[in-house]
């Protein structure tokens, strides 16, 4: 099993979103409540606090970005790297942190380092697919550092640090990671540490 110690820089803002507390959510049946916070309290709603209240970046995000870069590395004829990536990746369980210039953003510390993202999104889910206003919390300058464990013999270093740089480059991490313009990094080191 080998261990690696991985450190990406964002190229473009990130975003971040998350969903709503299930303990929160309206039952069937139940009026809507209007919504009356400010975008500032919906956008820090938004962010991924761990216990200590930093924010991170969830690991399964950082794992499945590693597994769209496998999508696109050919192993042999056809077929790619991705179903051993599926199973024989592991990010650390610590929580990643976002950081900015190599602190961590604290929950009373958000001023200067997460800016408010508030445009119209499609509704997917909605009959006609209509357009809503969504706000986020959007990092512009950021980097993460993370561990992680390559438990499937199979996947040499260098397929996995590919995967990587394939996986920041075409899909990234946090919220709307579809669009060029968010949440796309580059990758500062890879390094195999066990």
């Amino acid at each position: 099993m080998d261990v690696t110690s991985n450190h990406v820089r964002g190229i473009v803002p990130m975003l971040q979103d998350r969903f709503p507390n299930p303990n929160e959510a309206l039952g069937k049946g139940k009026a809507k409540v209007a919504d009356n916070r400010s975008d500032w309290e919906k956008a820090v709603d938004c962010l991924h606090f761990n216990e200590d209240g930093n924010v991170y970046s969830p690991a399964e995000g950082i794992e499945k970005c590693i597994q769209h870069g496998a999508k696109r590395i050919i192993k042999k004829g056809r077929t790619t790297w991705v179903r051993d990536f599926e199973t024989g990746i592991i990010v650390s369980t610590i929580e990643p942190l976002v950081l900015v210039d190599g602190e961590p953003i604290h929950r009373d510390n958000l001023e200067g380092k997460v800016v408010v993202d508030a445009r119209a999104a499609i509704n997917h889910n909605a009959p006609g697919n209509p357009k809503v206003w969504k706000v986020r919390a959007k990092i512009p300058v950021w980097e993460v550092k993370f561990e992680s464990q390559v438990i499937n013999p199979t996947i040499p270093f260098a397929v996995f640090e590919e995967a990587l740089i394939l996986g920041g480059l075409y899909n990234g991490l946090g919220a709307y990671r579809t669009s060029p313009r968010f949440s796309k990094f580059d990758v500062v080191s890879c390094e195999l540490i066990g």
